[in-house]
């Protein structure tokens, strides 16, 4: 324990960017963003993210722009980590087979000269204002059409995510109504669900569905269906008993691990 602490403590307080480990990882980085761009699922979900945050952060696709990632130096990194990891704002937690008496003494020891002068962060721009619905087209020489369609959703502070997360578990999955619906019943799908995005600043709700060309306009109106029946049709006891035991039984075999439980309470608290 004592030599991980030690060794915790060295990253944490010194670390260091080597200009020939970054170099390794701007070329892992592009090839990810080249990927991506080859893969219409992330495509969609990425341009759909777009069109519903910018130019919040929430807008930006987290792999980055190619242009940016190539100029990136170390010393922009460590005046980056600076700015950000600082001890007044932070939280630390630790799950395992410890005396926490013993952890937290050694945790004072070790991080009690942790001092950082950080620069003020900017706040992030708003989203802008949706006063119309937003509709983007893109053309790729593939045989498939790959729809996304979101709405603005809630945040992880606001209790009617689990309200959400519950209507997510009825519609998504191999079991859930659009898979049953659209994909088994219909076959107007090669896959199909939603997904929900909280955040601590904004959310979304969306639906997406990957079909073949000439089944796009039925696809997307029997997608709307769906949305209107879920908005205006009460969700039978059965699903909502199956979508409750099925979300209480995720997140306990998600906390199985140390690690797990840790991020979870570092996130809750923060």
């Amino acid at each position: 324990m004592d030599k991980g602490l030690a060794l915790f403590t060295e990253i944490l307080l010194s670390p260091t960017f080597p200009s020939e480990e970054i170099k390794k990882l701007h070329a892992l980085i592009l090839a990810e963003i080249e990927s991506q761009d080859d893969d219409l699922t992330k495509v969609a979900v990425r341009e759909f993210r777009r069109l519903l945050f910018s130019p919040h952060p929430y807008g930006m696709d987290p792999l980055g722009k190619a242009s940016v990632i190539k100029s990136i130096t170390s010393k922009e990194l460590l005046e980056t980590y600076r700015n950000f990891v600082i001890p007044d704002m932070g939280v630390l937690s630790i799950v395992g087979d410890i005396r926490a008496e013993e952890i937290i003494s050694s945790i004072e020891t070790m991080l009690g000269v942790w001092s950082v002068e950080a620069e003020p962060v900017l706040s992030p721009p708003e989203p802008d204002l949706l006063s119309a619905p937003k509709i983007l087209t893109l053309k790729r020489e593939k045989q498939q059409v790959h729809i996304v369609l979101g709405f603005p959703g809630t945040t992880f502070n606001n209790p009617d995510r689990y309200a959400l997360q519950t209507l997510n578990a009825i519609l998504s999955g191999q079991g859930g109504r659009l898979f049953i619906d659209l994909r088994d019943k219909d076959s107007l799908a090669y896959s199909v669900t939603s997904f929900l995005g909280l955040g601590l600043d904004y959310g979304s709700f969306a639906f997406y569905i990957a079909c073949s060309p000439e089944k796009k306009d039925r696809a997307l109106k029997a997608l709307w269906q769906e949305i209107y029946m879920a908005t205006g049709k009460p969700v039978t006891d059965d699903e909502l008993e199956r979508a409750k035991k099925w979300l209480i039984g995720t997140h306990e075999i998600g906390l199985q691990t140390n690690k797990a439980q840790s991020m979870d309470m570092a996130l809750n608290q923060l």
